[in-house]
């Protein structure tokens, strides 16, 4: 009876598919499974589910705590809940939309303020509560998804040769990394990624000896989760402009390389249904950017005159704002960076402009903007430019005679955990000086921005001082900078350059507190109110430390504890680098979930090329270990010294290429390192077990950017390098010793 129960633990129940060839091909299909899951969740969750904009590393941290934990213990056990925690996930979305949770504010967006209690936070304090309650219930399941996977990865490791399945995993990984950037790229429903991750677990059930109806009911989730994405549920109409909302016609939502769109047109009279509108002339659009109303854009082609009252106001004070940039008279050469919908063409064009460059990031947008403003661009030479607005302008030679950014503020927030949007590194004092070299002679340059909060006014306005070297001018309709009405930040091409206050506009004195930062390249962060870590950002840090510590304690602090600190530092190290890179590339290819893809796809295929390495030169390595930390040291200290605006001015088209090189080698060797001590070591699942915590470790030490700037991460990862060094010289003494 006791062989019998023995025999059924969940370890003995997975051993039919982890003998021979097939443990290899499990290991190859948790590898890509898991890379796969936690890229689209960054394109997914964080876009749909909007008080989830924070929590992007958790996925690759909970796989990375489950890969620890499985390698550490060798239990197999929680595999069996990740269909069940998957379908949940999807489940527990679904309900988020349906009850509105996933149309509110994050916390850590503005919408509560943590620092400093007040009246104004009692009304909104009951619906903290509500989405800390959603909220927790959706990233413990997003958790478990991972930590399931990884575990069974860790699990499958531990049986086989390390170096083997450490590049098979590399391999497998590279490849699920590639085929989701592939996805995201081709802009399908983030469905579809997500419901390849639960075709694995199918396969790995029902190769197990469990019971049929035990099977039945762990396969069952992970088939309903295609079922419930293909779900629509009912996308309510915005209800913002309120004159707008008796106009709507229905929701229709597609996805972009980049954000969620919920584009809602709207009507002079009855709208009609759906497919009817998507094909019907409409008045105008209202677009919504990951679930919050961004743009509205009435037709060019229509007049106010034509509109019935309600309608008249809303399209007036509409066609007003898009030409508030022109406010400052004619340009024959106009560059809009953000442009959207292309709301400023009309203004533009009416305002004497010859040649109109129009800069978006996000193609769907841009494609509707040029099936929109068809009527508009005859006569005047339009540009419709795909690219990230930092980008153009750092690499365009052409000169303009006003360069307006009037809807680059954006809702997504699509990197890490540190107030990273699309926009973020437009508003450095190094974009701004950019900028200023594109204007001609009595260019100007005009932001208009919806200055919600004060502080975010006065850090546009001292990081355009800084740039310039003199204060911008500064207008706003009402006399503080706390409105929605758009603030004008003007900075002229020369002093000389005059600049007077149009009609019903007033322009304000701006006096920065001392404490008010400037944004630049190495701290863009335009969007964190004070550097420091604010309440949804410190759960997570806590959340993060503890994993770490609870996960190593018993894998590192043991005998050989030195070589697996070792491990665990070489691991941080590595993964410092890879987080610090995300920051850095998104100056090349915006702040987006594809640069944070690429940058991880490069970081795997890093580990790939280190092992191939190691396979025929371990001996070399180990020998000259002194040496290659040597190098190490001198590329990461020579990181400190270039710019993303060197590696442009130098290498031009070939400058982020040559920035992941710069960024990597220091990897690369790291990875080397790691990878011989790994083949010559007599315990390899304790040593990578040591190594995935210490890459958890990581996603806690990166937080210090928000004190001390991105460039400060090299110098925690040079330090984690020497502590590594020491230790495996420490370590490699003693063991002389005891012989």
């Amino acid at each position: 009876m006791q062989k019998g129960s023995q025999d059924m633990t969940p370890e003995n129940q997975l051993k039919s598919r982890s003998s021979g060839d097939f443990i290899y091909l499990e290991i190859a299909v948790w590898s890509f499974t898991s890379i796969l899951f936690q890229l689209s969740c960054q394109r997914w969750l964080c876009c749909d589910i909007r008080p989830l904009v924070f929590e992007q590393t958790l996925p690759l941290v909970a796989s990375l705590a489950g890969l620890g934990s499985g390698l550490g213990n060798r239990n197999s056990g929680p595999v069996l809940f990740f269909p069940i925690a998957l379908f949940l996930l999807v489940l527990s979305s679904k309900l988020a939309e349906l009850s509105g949770l996933a149309n509110q504010h994050s916390a850590a967006e503005g919408s509560f303020d943590w620092h400093v209690p007040s009246p104004t936070n009692e009304g909104i304090l009951p619906l903290v509560f509500v989405q800390f309650g959603g909220l927790i219930i959706l990233l413990a399941l997003n958790f478990a998804v991972s930590f399931c996977m990884g575990c069974r990865l860790g699990v499958l490791l531990s049986k086989v040769d390390a170096l083997k399945g450490y590049t098979l995993n590399a391999l497998a990984s590279l490849l699920g990394g590639l085929f989701a950037f592939c996805l995201g790229t081709m802009a399908p429903l983030p469905a579809i990624s997500i419901s390849l991750v639960g075709l694995p677990a199918i396969y790995i059930l029902l190769g197990t000896e469990f019971k049929a109806l035990t099977k039945v009911l762990c396969s069952v989730p992970a088939l309903l989760v295609p079922l419930l994405f293909w779900h629509q549920t009912d996308n309510p109409k915005p209800s913002f402009p309120q004159n707008l909302t008796n106009h709507y016609a229905a929701t229709e939502t597609v996805w972009s390389s980049y954000q969620r769109i919920d584009i809602n047109r709207f009507f002079d009279g009855e709208p009609p249904p759906l497919p009817d509108s998507a094909t019907s002339s409409p008045t105008g659009w209202v677009i919504r950017l990951n679930r919050i109303v961004d743009q509205i854009l009435f037709d060019p082609e229509i007049s106010v005159d034509n509109l019935p009252p309600d309608l008249t106001k809303a399209c007036a004070d509409s066609k007003r704002l898009d030409a508030i940039g022109f406010l400052f008279g004619t340009a024959e050469k106009v560059l809009i960076l953000g442009s959207g919908l292309g709301q400023g063409l009309p203004a533009a064009k009416d305002n004497g402009a010859r040649t109109i460059d129009l800069v978006e990031i996000d193609p769907v947008l841009t494609n509707m903007s040029h099936r929109i403003n068809r009527q508009v661009i005859r006569g005047v030479a339009v540009n419709y430019i795909c690219d990230d607005a930092r980008h153009y302008v750092e690499t365009t030679n052409k000169k303009y005679d006003l360069i307006l950014m009037s809807n680059l503020y954006s809702q997504a927030s699509n990197l890490l955990a540190a107030g990273s949007r699309l926009d973020t590194n437009c508003y450095t004092s190094e974009a701004f000086k950019k900028a200023k070299d594109r204007l001609n002679p009595g260019g100007k340059l005009v932001i208009a921005y919806p200055v919600v909060y004060p502080w975010l006014g006065e850090r546009i306005f001292r990081t355009l001082e800084f740039a310039n070297g003199r204060p911008p001018k500064v207008f706003q309709q009402s006399f503080h900078m706390a409105s929605k009405v758009p603030t004008l930040f003007v900075m002229t091409e020369s002093a000389e350059e005059s600049v007077t206050s149009p009609s019903n506009w007033s322009q304000i004195l701006v006096k920065p507190r001392s404490n008010t930062p400037v944004l630049t390249d190495d701290w863009p962060y335009l969007y964190v109110r004070e550097t420091m870590l604010d309440m949804p950002i410190r759960m997570l840090f806590a959340f993060f430390l503890i994993s770490s510590f609870v996960g190593a304690r018993n894998l590192i602090f043991t005998e050989s504890s030195k070589e697996n600190l070792s491990y665990f530092f070489l691991a941080t190290g590595f993964t410092i680098i890879e987080l610090q890179s995300i920051e850095v590339f998104s100056r090349f290819c915006g702040s987006t979930w594809l640069s944070s893809s690429i940058v991880v796809t490069v970081a795997i295929l890093t580990v790939l090329l280190a092992n191939i390495f190691v396979t025929r030169a371990s001996s070399f390595v180990l020998s000259n270990s002194k040496a290659i930390f040597l190098a190490l040291a001198i590329f990461m200290l020579s990181n400190l010294f270039w710019s993303s605006n060197d590696l442009i001015r130098v290498f031009s088209a070939r400058a982020s290429a040559v920035c992941a090189a710069l960024l990597f080698i220091p990897a690369f060797l790291g990875c080397i390192i790691f990878s011989a001590k790994v083949k010559a070591s007599g315990d390899s699942s304790r040593a990578l077990s040591a190594s995935t915590f210490g890459a958890v470790f990581a996603a806690v030490l990166q937080f210090s950017k928000l004190f001390f700037g991105i460039k400060s991460l090299s110098f925690i990862a040079l330090t984690l390098y020497l502590a590594a060094f020491l230790t495996s010289q420490t370590a490699r003494t003693e063991k002389q010793s005891d012989l």
